[in-house]
């Protein structure tokens, strides 16, 4: 499974349903996430547990 991971305290970040942009359970920030346009690019926005 993905998860993507906040960049200020590493926790895990909830998505939005439109997939633009995510909020952190752990410390409540948002991140923008950029449009992707192949999956090489994915991969790199993505950690695999």
């Amino acid at each position: 499974m993905a998860t993507l991971k906040c960049k200020m305290c590493g926790g895990d970040i909830e998505l939005s349903a439109d997939k633009t942009f995510g909020t952190c359970d752990s410390c409540g920030s948002t991140m923008t996430f950029p449009k992707v346009d192949d999956e090489q690019r994915a991969e790199f926005l993505i950690t695999r547990d």
